[in-house]
């Protein structure tokens, strides 16, 4: 429905369904500036959009992260915009494709080097267990998928979680079911030295974004320079806080 949004009133829209393949969104959701420029970008950095599209490995869901800030534009495809890919086997819902201004486009590969059960979110466990954890196999480079590709402990749970939100110029807050997924870099928490934390819902698909540094391994002063200005200019609602109390963790990065 034009006009409305998934975090309207349910009197406003009494009936949902998913989105279908090839059906436009009627709405677009954008991150919050940073504090110091909040007025200045109303509208935040990024757009950014999640629909499903189809693909030889079934239907899939893209996640869009199209910048705003001058000289780039909303709306068109600029240097440094990109997004990801989400497919789904009967294994596992994984990102197996991603485009950013660093690396560009690249594929994460997984068994038998292909970019499916990959960079997992959840895995088949979910349909009956809200929580889990598993160990991902995955690598960027095609020569080494078949000979040593990278650990990566993932682990997932599903909790009430507030969110700020401006629907339409009204400032307010929302809280949503979420399903929240961690990505860390390394075979267990101990060993990894760093972090992707990512928040899905019914309601806007991929919702939130951070990454954290474990400073017990490797303690960079740009790491604590990227927290303190994290925290001081706001760009997130307060989050689920540290993934482990036994070691030094800092978020350095993240997008709401």
């Amino acid at each position: 429905m034009p006009g409305i949004s998934p975090l309207d009133d349910p009197a406003a829209c009494p009936r949902q369904r998913k989105l279908a393949i090839g059906e436009r969104l009627p709405y677009h959701k954008r991150d919050w500036a940073m504090l110091t420029e909040r007025e200045m970008r109303p509208d935040g950095y990024q757009q950014s959009d999640s629909f499903p599209v189809p693909t030889i490995y079934g239907p899939a869901a893209v996640q869009t992260y199209d910048f705003g800030n001058a000289p780039r534009a909303f709306g068109r495809f600029d240097d440094g915009d990109g997004g990801q890919v989400a497919f789904f086997t009967a294994q596992t819902a994984s990102f197996g494709m991603t485009e950013d201004g660093g690396a560009g486009l690249q594929l994460f590969l997984g068994p038998g080097c292909k970019p499916v059960d990959s960079w997992i979110v959840v895995d088949s466990s979910f349909a009956t267990r809200p929580a889990g954890e598993t160990l991902a196999r995955l690598t960027r480079l095609a020569w080494l998928c078949w000979l040593r590709p990278d650990d990566a402990f993932t682990r997932w749970h599903v909790q009430p979680v507030r969110y700020r939100d401006r629907v339409r110029g009204r400032p307010g807050r929302v809280v949503l079911p979420t399903l929240v997924s961690e990505h860390f870099g390394g075979r267990d928490v101990g060993a990894a030295d760093h972090l992707e934390r990512m928040y899905f819902t019914r309601e806007l698909g991929y919702t939130r974004w951070e990454r954290w540094q474990n400073l017990s391994r490797h303690d960079r002063p740009a790491d604590r320079q990227g927290a303190v200005m994290l925290a001081a200019q706001d760009p997130c609602a307060p989050g689920l806080g540290a993934p482990a109390a036994d070691a030094l963790w800092v978020m350095t990065d993240c997008r709401e």
